[in-house]
């Protein structure tokens, strides 16, 4: 079985689903970011590189789904639909849209979802805040300092 946590930014998913996990003795699968090779430009909303940014995600995201054994419990702070929806937020461009769609489908083929989303609702102002705070804590989270408020209400809205 996988229990899955979505939300904003600074929602809580991983705090929430690494007590859960614990409190479950299940195994835990954790968004990796200091893996991204484009860290620095997740946020910005000037030059970025936004299909290299979203196709990184995915395919981190996709490799630690596909390694989960469903018939284990699982406990997740993230499902294989955060990477559409952060890419249509963020692919302006229809043909990197297109790209996007074609490689997420290829690789979310054959995979199972989750048998439980559940959904931290947080406003954005206090999901902004939250961000804000851990920073002081884990600077390997540098990148989310970027992160504006209409974003977080975007994404909220997608959700």
């Amino acid at each position: 079985m996988i229990v899955a946590f979505e939300g904003v930014p600074g929602a809580g998913k991983t705090s929430t689903a690494q007590l859960l996990a614990a409190e479950l003795d299940a195994a835990c699968v954790i968004e990796s970011t200091h893996n991204h090779p484009f860290l620095e430009s997740v946020y910005r909303d000037d030059a970025r590189h936004d299909l290299q940014v979203e196709l990184a995600f995915l395919l981190l995201h996709a490799s630690a789904w596909r390694a989960i054994d469903p018939a284990a419990l699982t406990v997740t702070d993230f499902t294989p639909d955060k990477d559409m929806l952060f890419a249509r937020d963020t692919l302006t461009d229809p043909t990197d849209m297109d790209l996007f769609t074609r490689a997420y489908d290829r690789l979310h083929d054959g995979t199972v979802p989750p048998d439980i989303v559940i959904y931290l609702q947080a406003t954005p102002e206090l999901a902004l805040a939250r961000v804000r705070h851990r920073y002081e804590h884990d600077h390997h989270r540098r990148f989310e300092q970027t992160l504006e408020l209409e974003r977080l209400k975007r994404i909220e809205r997608q959700y």
